[in-house]
């Protein structure tokens, strides 16, 4: 079960919210949400248990050519962005019927390569601080999408998809760090807040918030080795990413909002 040293960053997530003052309300608080969790947990193995692999794991597949792949300077960077962003099952995060943020970028990398080197660049410079990177790279699809209708008289696209409340730039971040950031879906994301009867319920997007939770799920996870060993045996070895990886917490936000 959850026990063990609480690490700085679990004691400033919202599972603790710095529920860090000594008073009884805010102790009896904190161990109810942990209560919550630990149950919570409990119904997720036996969902790891008897879901079908291949598709619980498909993004964990991506994120493995995604590592394999990306390399922002690569003389042919569409060639590298299509490689980066594959799947043997399904390819529905980034392309599906009225979304198509993949094939975008590929127009985008056609109309002003050197541009998109800058975007990415820009967006997986973690020397800033991540909401700007997400708004800015948002920012700079605006621009780009402008430039490609003034390139096309009736472009086959009127919009870059990357308008979608983070998710889509959110899943580059998790693809590139995968111990760092985990796909951001706000509906989803409160639907976890409600579930473990969390106080501060966001009301408009907030991807940093989500990311620092998962890190602190993740955290939490790790200290229950049955449940990371159910994950584990889900991996094939080559073709899936082992390393440590928010998407197990992602999971778990998905599963508890019924998604």
């Amino acid at each position: 079960r959850l026990q063990g040293d609480w690490s700085s960053d679990v004691c400033s997530s919202d599972l603790s919210r710095l529920w860090f003052f000594s008073d009884s309300f805010t102790t009896t608080v904190f161990s109810m949400q942990l209560k919550r969790l630990n149950e919570l947990l409990e119904q997720f193995k036996i969902h790891i248990r008897s879901a079908q692999h291949e598709e619980s794991v498909m993004l964990w597949e991506t994120q493995q050519l995604f590592q394999n792949n990306w390399d922002t300077e690569a003389p042919r960077l569409a060639e590298m962005f299509r490689q980066s962003l594959e799947n043997s099952i399904s390819r529905r995060y980034w392309s599906r019927e009225l979304y198509a943020p993949r094939e975008m970028m590929l127009e985008f990398i056609a109309l002003d390569e050197e541009m998109v080197r800058i975007m990415f660049r820009d967006l997986f410079n973690e020397n800033k601080e991540v909401d700007g990177r997400m708004d800015r790279f948002v920012f700079y699809c605006n621009e780009m999408l402008q430039a490609y209708k003034e390139k096309h008289q009736r472009p086959p696209h009127n919009r870059h998809y990357h308008d979608d409340n983070y998710t889509m730039v959110s899943l580059y971040l998790t693809f590139r760090f995968p111990d760092r950031y985990a796909p951001y879906e706000h509906e989803a994301f409160v639907h976890l807040l409600r579930s473990l009867h969390s106080p501060d319920i966001p009301v408009v997007n907030d991807p940093a918030r989500w990311f620092k939770v998962a890190r602190t799920l993740l955290t939490l996870m790790k200290k229950d080795p049955e449940l990371i060993s159910l994950h584990s045996q889900r991996l094939e070895s080559g073709r899936h990413f082992e390393g440590e990886s928010l998407l197990l917490a992602y999971e778990f936000c998905k599963w508890c909002s019924g998604s």
